[in-house]
């Protein structure tokens, strides 16, 4: 594998995992409010999951427009819809 696509690799990796602890820690519990409004499914659980935020969700829009960059740099691509697939991704 060539050096430079590693190095690439590992910077979208560590921004992609750091962006949430860098959010968590300035932003503290602002934006944290649970996206599924704390509905529950007939489980009992919370319909989306218990980390998914309103934080998260502007964190993905806006932290994966790196991400989609170099996705459309790369594969020409455009990526639109990820996000609302991930979160539905997330019910099964």
């Amino acid at each position: 594998m060539h050096p430079v696509i590693v190095l690439q690799l590992l910077a979208l990796l560590v921004l992609a995992n750091g962006t949430p602890v860098v959010a968590k820690k300035i932003l503290g519990n602002r934006l944290s409010y649970p996206l599924d409004g704390n509905v529950r499914f007939l489980d009992g659980r919370p319909l989306f999951g218990r980390s998914k935020t309103i934080r998260g969700v502007v964190l993905g829009v806006t932290g994966g427009d790196g991400r989609r960059s170099a996705d459309r740099a790369r594969t020409g691509s455009r990526g639109f819809g990820r996000q609302p697939r991930d979160l539905l991704g997330d019910l099964s």
